[in-house]
């Protein structure tokens, strides 16, 4: 994750002002909020799960995590460097929701997944996960970063999925407000932009 300095923007000062927030709608991936003396708010809602998702993913790491336990788990095969990979590396994907072990000499069986993964996303996911760790270990990376890069890689899966209405995005972005860092996602892009009156009135000229 891009290193983001814990400031105070003038974007975060004006949603945080006593005047009025209406709720406009929502458009595809996008809530319009307004204010009616500093504009119209755009929020990106897949950035805004992908920020959240992350940083309860870190802040998890602290204490227990939760997973979701498979009835029937899920097995995948690699080569032998690729299994170990993953093994030596159990614990990091143990504090995202991922149970695993080694069921056979090039098989690894999912007992549990993260809550918020779709079982048909686990292949995909721990691919990119694999691929990730790989080139970490070339570089003598310490755990953190590692676990870091795990998180980051299943918040970006979970946030593929979009809100099904304005009123839900709306709770998820009063959540989203509470994070240290909510105008930028985890990659350093903008969550949130605002159109002000001046701006529209360009385009209309």
């Amino acid at each position: 994750e891009q290193e983001l300095p814990p400031l105070v923007t003038p974007v975060q000062k004006e949603l945080s002002s006593s005047d009025p927030l209406v709720l406009m709608g929502l458009f595809g991936q996008y809530l319009f909020l307004q204010k009616a003396l500093e504009g119209i708010f755009i929020v990106d809602m897949r950035a805004a799960r992908f920020r959240i998702m992350f940083d309860a993913l870190q802040k998890e790491h602290e204490g227990g995590v939760q997973k979701q336990i498979l009835f029937f788990p899920l097995e995948f095969s690699w080569g032998n460097s690729d299994v170990l990979c993953l093994l030596e590396n159990k614990k990091s994907l143990e504090q995202v929701g991922f149970s695993l072990r080694q069921s056979c000499a090039n098989t690894i069986s999912v007992g549990a997944i993260p809550p918020f993964l779709q079982e048909n996303q686990i292949g995909e996911v721990l691919e990119e996960i694999l691929a990730s760790l790989l080139c970490l270990e070339g570089n003598a990376a310490i755990k953190k970063e590692k676990d870091t890069k795990v998180a980051f890689i299943a918040a970006q899966h979970a946030c593929r999925g979009g809100v099904s209405s304005a009123e839900e995005g709306m709770l998820l972005y009063k959540r989203l407000l509470e994070e240290k860092h909510s105008l930028l996602d985890p990659k350093g892009n903008k969550i949130i932009r605002r159109l002000q009156h001046e701006e529209i009135q360009k385009l209309f000229c």
